[in-house]
């Protein structure tokens, strides 16, 4: 099973270094996955299953000024 749990941590929140192999830690998140056992589906369990967590901080950044540079135009959404 693959997935993924979005917390926000505030406006001020400093975003750690952008790395996606970087291990995650139950404690940061489980707690508030508490009680959210749908019978079919239990997700502290599912969670604690999981045989790899990683974290990856997904964070907002201001737009670029322009998409093109010279002969070369940046494409794409990502």
């Amino acid at each position: 099973i693959n997935w993924i749990c979005d917390l926000y941590q505030g406006p001020h929140a400093a975003p750690p270094r952008e790395d996606w192999n970087k291990p995650g830690k139950l404690e940061d998140f489980l707690p508030r996955y508490k009680g959210w056992d749908f019978g079919w589906l239990n997700v502290p369990e599912v969670i604690r299953n999981a045989h790899t967590i990683l974290e990856f901080p997904m964070v907002d950044r201001d737009p670029l000024p322009r998409w093109s540079h010279g002969r070369i135009t940046l494409l794409g959404d990502a």
